[in-house]
């Protein structure tokens, strides 16, 4: 038996922030149980989540600032890793929230068939561990611009820039739920596509001009781009982003969330029959 929901107050956007904000207390505790039961059993617990990507970081900046130079006009080895890592913890967290999103539901199938628990805010605590993860990586960033580089007083945008991408993932992460329960091979799809997706994304190298034309032009539909350029612009060159970019930014990266969660509430009623 599925709730009785009138579509358009169930789905208007300011029905979205009160569903959702009513829900905060659950969605925290399914946030802290994800993070505990993930590295339970451990001896270092979370602090995988900070060892892992230092480890990718010292790998890639061997590789590539070694090996295979990809200076980025970094003038040391050092600031080489710092525009490495920044590129990186920007990736992780678009990878993260959506890595899993196609079997978010499919892996749960006694949350579909109890009525009352609210479905929507899976993607919420999906999204919120892999920030999370975010703010520990971003952490270690900090530190080692503090040591190498000094911090800019634009750091104060980094809340402001990294929230669309949040809000962003959030709309993928329940399209790709929805989608998921319907369309079984979409997680596979949904890997290759993410591995795919980091090389097509200034990680590794700059935005200038040794970028074969064709290429960059992959480059720039890639909507992680933006973030990744914008966080180095305000962590290791202290520019502000544009306002104008920022603003046209929200208005959409808004409407993808809002679009997401409408698909994800029009496929619902379906759940319980394929799960």
């Amino acid at each position: 038996m599925h709730r009785m929901q009138t579509p358009a107050a169930a789905t208007s956007p300011l029905a979205v922030v009160q569903r959702l904000a009513r829900r905060w207390d659950l969605t925290l505790d399914l946030i802290h149980r994800e993070l505990v039961g993930r590295y339970k059993g451990s001896i270092l617990g979370v602090f995988w989540s900070l060892i892992q990507p230092l480890f990718l970081l010292a790998i890639y900046t061997v590789v590539f600032g070694v090996v295979m130079p990809m200076n980025a006009n970094a003038p040391s080895i050092a600031d080489f890793a710092i525009f490495l890592f920044t590129g990186m913890i920007t990736w992780n967290l678009v990878s993260e929230s959506l890595g899993g999103a196609a079997k978010l539901i499919v892996n749960r199938p006694t949350f579909v068939k109890k009525v009352v628990f609210p479905l929507e805010i899976l993607a919420v605590v999906q999204v919120g561990v892999a920030v999370v993860h975010f703010f520990f990586a971003l952490a270690v960033l900090l530190l080692a611009i503090v040591i190498f580089q000094g911090l800019h007083v634009t750091i104060l945008w980094l809340p402001i820039v990294m929230a669309p991408l949040a809000i962003f993932c959030l709309g993928l992460t329940w399209l790709l739920a929805a989608l998921g329960v319907y369309l079984r091979d979409l997680s596979e799809t949904v890997g290759i596509v993410l591995m795919a997706g980091m090389f097509v994304a200034p990680v590794f190298y700059p935005l200038d001009g040794n970028l074969p034309e064709i290429f960059r032009a992959f480059v720039y539909c890639n909507p992680a781009t933006w973030f990744i350029v914008q966080m180095r612009h305000i962590l290791i060159d202290g520019v502000a982003p544009p306002l104008a970019s920022l603003a046209i930014l929200y208005c959409v990266t808004l409407l993808c969330a809002w679009g997401g969660f409408a698909f994800f509430e029009r496929a619902r009623p379906g759940f319980g029959d394929v799960t």
